[in-house]
């Protein structure tokens, strides 16, 4: 038998591609099994971290109400105490507003007495001013509307998220310390 080589080596080479196809085949689907795998793996991962982040905005959405609660309290307690304050001023300046009229009346130096009066119906004033803006602030502190979220503008100023009872308690008496000085 006398083989032409050449067929011989181009049937071999055929049978080489049809093998090379029959793997690649064969590789292609168990890529696309893996690949499968992976793109499940990943949706479930994407669902858990979807789960936690919805259940931290549910924290986080609890975790604001309650200190826009607590800063309106402390705000209230604020108030009130300014009240009390103007209360005390008024009377004081009722006092001096008497003295006022009895020294006019006894001749003693009445501009002494004008102008503590002065002082006190400034010091009034501002004790005023004081006492609209903390009203102001109850009135703008943000509401949660019906899809639980806050008004973005409310948080323009990024004050409302940084607020401390005693920083703004030693602030607004430093303001009054500097005005009295």
């Amino acid at each position: 038998m006398n083989w032409d080589w050449s067929v011989i080596i181009n049937i071999v080479l055929g049978l080489g591609i049809i093998i090379q196809g029959i793997s690649k085949i064969l590789s292609d689907a168990k890529i696309k099994e893996v690949k499968d795998e992976i793109i499940k793996t990943k949706e479930a991962q994407i669902i858990h971290f979807k789960a936690l982040l919805e259940a931290e905005k549910e924290k986080n959405d609890i975790v604001v109400t309650e200190m826009f609660k607590k800063r309106t309290e402390n705000v209230k307690i604020i108030l009130t105490e300014k009240e009390e304050e103007i209360r005390a001023i008024n009377g004081s300046l009722s006092e001096k507003t008497i003295e006022l009229e009895n020294a006019r009346r006894n001749a003693v130096d009445p501009l002494i007495l004008e102008a503590e009066l002065l002082k006190i119906r400034l010091d009034k004033e501002q004790l005023e001013n004081d006492k609209l803006m903390l009203l102001n602030f109850i009135n703008e502190v943000p509401i949660i509307n019906a899809w639980g979220n806050y008004s973005t503008e409310d948080f323009s100023d990024g004050s409302l998220l940084d607020f401390s009872y005693e920083s703004y308690l030693k602030s607004i008496r430093a303001r009054l310390e500097n005005r009295k000085v």
